[in-house]
């Protein structure tokens, strides 16, 4: 090999690695896109650009954008770590409703695909085992916990959805005065609604709900 050639071999510059597609790099791109208030939805070629693949690429670890958005559920229950399950029962659940609103506060737009999935996330099974193992400790029959278990869900997902709502919209809520006048009890507590917080909203609801049960009457 002659003095030149070895000279341009030295000249020329490595290829660049490419980073590895994986399951786990889709799914941060995908929650990455439904977090960007103007993006208005995923699609398989919007992720293929945004991870420099062809679309087809992807297709490869999911079988379609549906099982991706799955995923992305499954990240959000993920996130939610099960309480020790020595703690007492009710501490157990509230320290679960105050993490599942830490998620959503992070996360509201990913939180708001996981709460609308026709299917429940296959993450989400531990979390709902530790609300029965909680509500069983609580001294609930079979059918009470049942009654309890969605009642529960039902509060937590309905008022984070509702937060979450008021915070993308930047709803204020505020009553006019002029129109208070034929509603006298709300009259009386407009200072009170207008002051409320979110978060010591939901925590109260919590509490409340948290009492009926240690109150329950079979």
């Amino acid at each position: 090999m002659t003095i030149l050639k070895k000279a341009a071999r030295s000249n020329r510059r490595p290829k660049p690695t490419r980073t590895p597609l994986t399951r786990e790099r889709i799914v941060a791109a995908a929650i990455e896109l439904i977090e960007r208030p103007e993006q208005g939805g995923v699609s398989m070629r919007q992720l293929g650009r945004a991870l420099s693949v062809e679309a087809m690429a992807l297709y490869n670890h999911f079988e379609n954008r549906e099982a991706i958005l799955d995923a992305v559920a499954d990240s959000v229950f993920e996130a939610v770590a099960v309480p020790d399950a020595h703690r007492a029962w009710d501490q157990r659940l509230r320290a679960l409703a105050i993490t599942f609103r830490q998620v959503a506060i992070a996360r509201p737009s990913v939180f708001k695909v996981a709460m609308e999935r026709p299917t429940k996330p296959a993450r989400a099974l531990p979390i709902m085992e530790a609300v029965f193992a909680a509500l069983a400790d609580a001294g609930l029959s079979g059918p009470a916990r049942v009654d309890a278990y969605f009642t529960l869900s039902a509060f937590i997902r309905g008022f984070l959805l509702w937060e979450i709502d008021q915070i993308c919209s930047h709803a204020t809520g505020q009553l006019q005065p002029s129109a208070l006048t034929p509603f006298p009890q709300i009259q009386s507590l407009v200072g009170e609604i207008a002051s409320a917080k979110p978060e010591r909203l939901y925590l109260r609801g919590v509490d409340l709900m948290l009492r009926g049960l240690r109150h329950h009457d079979e």
